[in-house]
């Protein structure tokens, strides 16, 4: 008889995929056990990691606490006290409700659990080692619970093997705590990383305390408060000034009945209300909390209870796009978005420019790294960039630059991008012709028309310019340090590459548990453009898990490049267009940039006379 193919799995086999599902990493474990504390009516919240959380995490917190019986119950599988029948489950208002948290975490780690009830005389500690039970004792203890795990994954090395580092998990961590703090203001979060305290909520109640915590002051200045009702929908909350952008989602947070959800219609939301205000690869800060009847939603649809499904999409699509609009276009408000946006007239309080004092010769590219991009310009009175140049000025081609949205999230490879380009010829070179919408130049060579993409071509440029500087560059000192307040990203960044930015100039010491005082930083960097910078980087090098010195510095150029080149929306003059086309020319890699963006796009006479339908 032939053995049977299909076999029943072993109770640790079962648990340890069940695990799967809930427990991906250290971020899915503090989220779990933290919202076990806010279902507990906690209202104090500490969370312990080391190693990123694989090491050691610790959640302690003041609620109900639990007695022995519940201690020993809350380990098993599908044991739950948030609902008692499935009809429960069409009007869930607490955190979990599934009953697979503790035993999924319990499974995969070491794990211990100390809880007490108020009018108990003792607490109750209980000990598990992969899912397998190791005591149950009496113990003194304070009236709510601690959750320690130690040694996460060690008893399944393959998910183990799938984890970043130690600094990229903590990251998520502090994004998990930062949503679930945003959801409770009522309720003081702290997170302690490594023995220092990187996080702390105040507790007060109010969203704009634990904002300002979060973010700083300086960047909670610049929110606006949301308040809007249609039918059963109420949002509250903050939408900040197009101007406070990053150019990721970190900043964007949704709750949901105070549930913190992920929900690719509500980012389409804000960004159909932001659409014109921000350049594109940006994204605003926003934080809404959203109030409505528990029947229109169904929160069990994902495993961690990230997502939530609506009954009426449309109907809360079109209520969060109406709230934020209602915000950004108030009689107080659009005049300050008008001239933080509108990139036509936008003039920069600090404009660095690049003086090109000589072409350099037909056949000789210039590599003259002594050429200073960030070069104030000669003003005199009653002289302004772009507008009124004199003939002084007028006589030599300058590339103004100012600061430019986030680029770092192109999704092509130059490498791959640049085989289909067109060539730009060797001889003769091209002739700007005009600029169209102050963004692209319209350029010949003869016989054929470009159309070139003005940022892109400039960021190539200093692109290969910084590229080609062999050592860090030399270092200023700031006559007046700059005081940054860091977000928790940023401050997670900022310890984890503290000694690689001092290898790139930015020398900065800390002032407090979330801000950082810059004192000095590379010479091409204009002072006044130095904070914003500075956070570009924080927020690239954490997004993209930056490992060492070369890595980093390659990171710093691609932001520094596209953060001072040339913007889509700034005026050129005949001598600035054919000046930076010249660059361009003398350039090795001139047909994209830095991210895999093509600079140019050339039509040949065949091609514009098959548009014209004339062959």
């Amino acid at each position: 008889m032939n053995e049977p193919i299909i076999r029943l799995l072993d109770d640790t086999s079962i648990n340890k995929i069940a695990a799967g599902e809930v427990i991906d990493r250290p971020s899915s474990v503090v989220k779990e056990l933290v919202e076990n504390s806010l279902d507990a009516g906690a209202k104090r919240i500490e969370v312990e990691i080391e190693a990123g959380g694989v090491g050691k995490i610790r959640v302690t917190d003041d609620g109900c606490g639990m007695s022995e019986q519940d201690v020993r119950m809350s380990v098993l599988r599908h044991a739950t006290s948030k609902i008692r029948s499935s009809d429960d489950l069409f009007s869930v208002t607490s955190m979990g409700f599934r009953g697979e948290a503790l035993p999924s975490i319990a499974s995969v780690s070491k794990f211990s659990l100390i809880s007490r009830q108020s009018g108990n005389d003792f607490g109750t500690r209980m000990e598990i080692i992969g899912g397998q039970v190791q005591d149950v004792l009496e113990c003194g203890a304070e009236v709510g619970t601690v959750v320690l795990v130690n040694d996460l994954f060690f008893n399944t090395p393959p998910r183990l093997k799938f984890m970043k580092t130690a600094s990229a998990e903590s990251a998520h961590i502090h994004d998990v705590l930062i949503r679930l703090a945003i959801s409770r203001p009522d309720v003081m979060i702290r997170l302690i990383n490594n023995g220092r305290t990187s996080l702390q909520t105040p507790g007060t109640g109010r969203l704009s305390d634990t904002l300002s915590s979060l973010y700083g002051p300086d960047t909670f200045a610049q929110l606006f408060p949301v308040d809007y009702s249609e039918g059963d929908i109420r949002i509250t909350g903050f939408a900040a000034r197009p101007s406070v952008r990053k150019g990721s989602r970190q900043w964007q947070s949704f709750t949901v009945n105070r549930r913190v959800i992920g929900s690719r219609m509500l980012n389409r939301a804000v960004d159909t209300a932001y659409q014109s205000l921000l350049p594109v690869g940006s994204y605003p800060l926003v934080s809404l909390h959203i109030e409505i009847a528990s029947l229109q939603i169904d929160v069990n649809v994902h495993p961690q209870k990230a997502e939530v499904k609506f009954q009426d999409e449309r109907a809360l699509f079109r209520a969060v796009h109406a709230a934020l609009k209602a915000v950004l276009m108030t009689p107080e408000h659009p005049a300050e978005a008008a001239a933080a946006f509108d990139h036509a007239n936008y003039r920069p309080a600090y404009q660095p420019a690049y003086v090109q004092e000589s072409l350099p010769a037909l056949d000789e590219p210039r590599r003259n790294t002594d050429v200073n991009y960030w070069q104030l310009p000669e003003r005199g009175a009653g002289s302004t960039p772009f507008s009124g140049e004199t003939n002084e000025q007028a006589a030599k081609p300058v590339l103004m630059v100012s600061p430019s949205a986030d680029c770092l999230n192109s999704p092509t490879p130059e490498s791959t991008v640049a085989e289909s380009l067109p060539t730009i010829p060797a001889e003769p070179r091209l002739t700007a012709i005009s600029q169209f919408k102050q963004s692209y130049i319209l350029a010949t060579d003869g016989d054929c028309l470009y159309i070139v993409d003005q940022h892109a071509a400039h960021e190539r440029i200093l692109f290969d310019l910084l590229s080609s500087q062999q050592s860090p560059s030399a270092f200023q000192t700031l006559l007046i340090p700059d005081i940054l307040d860091l977000d928790p990203l940023e401050v997670q960044a900022a310890e984890s590459f503290s000694s690689e930015l001092a290898g790139l100039g930015f020398i900065f010491d800390w002032v407090g548990p979330a801000s950082v005082r810059l004192s000095e930083l590379p010479t091409h960097i204009p002072p006044k453009e130095a904070g914003a910078l500075f956070r570009q980087i924080l927020s690239a090098a954490q997004t993209y898990k930056i490992p060492d010195i070369e890595a980093l510095r390659k990171l710093w150029i691609e932001t520094a490049a596209c953060h001072m080149a040339v913007r889509f929306g700034q005026n050129l003059n005949q001598q600035q267009m054919q000046g930076l086309l010249d660059d361009l020319h003398s350039t090795p890699r001139p047909y994209t940039c830095p991210h895999g963006r093509p600079t140019l796009i050339r039509f040949t006479e065949q091609d514009l006379a098959k548009l014209f339908k004339r062959i």
